[in-house]
């Protein structure tokens, strides 16, 4: 921050121990769009929550999500049960170390109950909503996945055991859906239909999360050091392809990336370069799997 920012964050900082929240998150909001400051991010978090701008507060944690759990997770678990983001808040208190784990839960547990029964007919057309996705259009089931995410637990396992055997819900869904179920722990083996249209069931508990496949991994090794210090846009660009890559390709990225190398190559060629000059013999078949990949990605905007 320069000079005059310093001062403002100073003001917004008096105003918002005043408690004069509306004051402080405007010079806040202000400062956030002009500045890449953490200090900005976390009090405005707290001062959009005290100001119960609940919604706001959740879209800045949305935006900043690794910095705010780690550095402020007891302003993340608050944000969520205000949003009655059941879902994910079960997650990040089953894979992150939260302070008063047992709290966290039970009140999880308890305002799901008061959900039921003050909010019957909303929770069951949002049900209704998640368990007939498969027939809206990409960027109508990216919005029933997020609303999706208020139900209480049962109803939620109930609607993603049913997206997961249904061909017209877009994979990356069904992967998504696939990975929460791992994280929160469902301990039942599971139906779905993977990208190729085929199904299969599996383990939850012996899955690996997406990004810690060691294919992904040794993809995003090779990624950094070929582009990372010399060209930090294609960097972005790969880097972030092959995150895509492993989305659609979950739970079977190992299986499916036999060669990172190659892959990388492969990828660099499908965006950057498509007249360079390669093995076709290797690159074939990954190029037929970036194509899978592409109509999928792009069916997500239709």
């Amino acid at each position: 921050m320069n000079d005059n920012q310093k001062i403002r964050f100073k003001r917004a900082q008096n105003n918002f121990k005043k408690h004069a929240y509306q004051i402080s998150s405007q010079e806040l909001l202000a400062l956030y769009d002009e500045v890449d400051d953490d200090q900005v991010v976390d009090l405005l978090g707290h001062s959009l929550f005290n100001e119960k701008k609940y919604v706001e507060s959740y879209r800045l944690v949305e935006d900043n999500f690794n910095y705010l759990v780690e550095n402020d997770i007891e302003l993340v678990v608050n944000i969520y049960l205000k949003n009655r983001k059941f879902i994910p808040l079960r997650i990040i208190v089953d894979t992150i170390d939260v302070p008063n784990k047992n709290d966290v839960e039970q009140e999880i547990e308890s305002l799901e109950k008061i959900n039921n029964a003050q909010q019957v007919e909303s929770n069951r057309a949002n049900l209704k909503h998640f368990m007939h996705m498969g027939g809206e259009s990409g960027i109508t089931q990216r919005d029933i996945m997020e609303k999706a995410e208020e139900l209480p637990y049962n109803q939620y396992l109930k609607g993603a055991q049913f997206n997961l055997v249904d061909p017209d819900v877009n994979p990356i869904w069904r992967n998504q859906l696939l990975n929460n179920l791992a994280k929160l722990k469902f301990n039942q083996p599971v139906k779905f239909v993977w990208m190729d249209g085929k199904t299969y069931t599996v383990t939850l508990d012996q899955l690996v999360d997406e990004l810690d496949s060691p294919a992904y991994q040794e993809m995003q090794k090779i990624i950094n050091n070929r582009y990372g210090q010399e060209d930090p846009i294609r960097f972005q660009q790969i880097s972030q392809a092959a995150e895509y890559d492993a989305q659609v390709l979950y739970p079977f990225i190992d299986k499916t990336i036999q060669d990172p190398e190659v892959w990388v190559t492969a990828i660099h060629c499908h965006i950057i370069n498509p007249n360079m000059v390669v093995d076709n013999n290797k690159l074939g078949p990954v190029d037929r799997w970036l194509e899978k990949i592409d109509k999928i990605m792009n069916l997500l905007l239709k």
